[in-house]
């Protein structure tokens, strides 16, 4: 195949950066315990944020997700020493280097507001007011999901009792899905404040302590699966549990 002549990617579809999003596992039912939490400066924030943190029908997970702007994927790395032996150095690889944070920007709303959300999962964290620090076990959230998203996304409704006839889905069918382990908001930044137009925008740093591929999926445009339009997303599991 001659790799000048483009007929081959005429119909390729691109991964889009716009079509994503970061799903934090547990942290409604973390945060509702902020309520009745023995500590007071836990409850304090509480009842500090407690009227922004939006509609409990959606949950603050949910509305952490719509107010997702952008995030950064942290890069995997090792670590290297030198081995100098007469004239000449070599490389070798001697373990995993720490894991890189993850910075995440939201938009700002008034009902279900990030800052108000961040704040106090961040109270958890460290409050500065007392100088108390956390435990970790109370403060960080053991898995987040990371997902990457087709054209398609929006054209399926999410349901329980899914029927894929009628576009009806469990869950929005993915691209990618990335796994996440023990994440935590190390700071939270509530942004420049100016004269010019434009919402507010609050930046957080994640601690995290993995992240890797559970799943990557491709397309398949010659399924012949009829009214079920999620088999034409072919998959190849990344095993996790080995």
């Amino acid at each position: 195949m001659n790799i000048f002549q483009i007929a081959q990617i005429r119909n390729k579809q691109t991964i889009n950066k716009n079509r994503w999003t970061l799903q934090f596992v547990g942290l409604e039912s973390m945060l509702d315990k902020a309520r009745t939490s023995s500590l007071p400066w836990i409850r304090e924030r509480y009842e500090v944020v407690k009227a922004a943190l939006g509609n409990a029908e959606i949950g603050v997970g949910i509305n952490l997700q719509i107010s997702l702007k952008k995030a950064s994927i942290p890069n995997v790395k090792l670590d290297l020493a030198d081995i100098n032996r007469f004239n000449d150095t070599i490389k070798t690889v001697t373990k995993f280097a720490a894991m890189e944070e993850m910075n995440v920007s939201f938009y700002d709303y008034v009902d279900g507001s990030a800052s108000a959300i961040m704040q106090l999962w961040h109270a958890f964290v460290g409050d500065k007011k007392t100088g108390a620090i956390g435990f970790k076990e109370d403060f960080v959230l053991p898995y987040a999901y990371f997902y990457v998203y087709g054209p398609d996304a929006p054209g399926y409704t999410v349901t329980d009792n899914a029927d894929p006839a009628k576009l009806e889905v469990n869950e929005v069918p993915w691209l990618q899905k990335y796994e996440i382990w023990n994440i935590f908001p190390n700071s939270v930044n509530l942004g420049e404040h100016a004269d010019d137009a434009g919402p507010r925008e609050i930046e957080c740093t994640f601690v995290i302590d993995n992240f890797f591929p559970v799943g990557i999926r491709g397309y398949n445009r010659n399924s012949t699966t009829g009214d079920n339009p999620l088999a034409r997303y072919t998959e190849v599991p990344v095993l996790t549990n080995l």
